[in-house]
């Protein structure tokens, strides 16, 4: 199992762009892909399932801000358990069974300001809570520099 994060900056709602990634991480051939930051909304969802021909799972933001997604490669054989959403387009948590092996995917897309940051990985550890023994794969943007120098601009942490 592999996972891969892809940048996806001002979204996926140009379909040039959202054509030329989904080859390219077809093409790539990962079990799963979680991007951030996608634009995604409730209208554009089965559009983009049949390009992707594959399964996606979606936490919509806005059609200009946030929203996470997961793609799972049509190849992979996957029977979804529980999905959690959190409705501002923060994360995804699936718990799934893939190729016969239970795991928990996260997919997360962190807000810059650090208030909002905590509040967001509060609710998400209270979330994982359930998860504790699980196989948990997490990946996304954390929007969190671990040195100094992994952050340009803005206010040291």
């Amino acid at each position: 199992m592999y996972t891969h994060n892809e940048p996806t900056s001002k979204g996926l709602n140009k379909s040039i762009k959202r054509r030329s990634i989904f080859r390219w991480l077809h093409n790539q051939n990962n079990h799963f892909s979680f991007l951030q930051e996608t634009y995604s909304s409730k209208d554009c969802a089965k559009t983009w399932e049949a390009e992707w021909d594959g399964k996606v799972f979606f936490s919509h933001g806005s059609t200009h801000s946030k929203g996470v997604l997961i793609l799972v490669n049509p190849k992979v054989e996957l029977k979804i358990e529980k999905v959690i959403s959190d409705y501002n387009g923060r994360y995804i948590i699936l718990d799934a069974m893939v190729d016969g092996s239970h795991v928990i995917l996260v997919n997360i897309y962190a807000p810059n300001d650090l208030n909002q940051q905590l509040a967001l990985f509060n609710d998400l550890q209270h979330t994982l809570q359930e998860f504790a023994q699980e196989y948990i794969i997490m990946g996304g943007d954390f929007n969190c520099a671990l040195q100094d120098k992994g952050k340009k601009g803005g206010n040291p942490v």
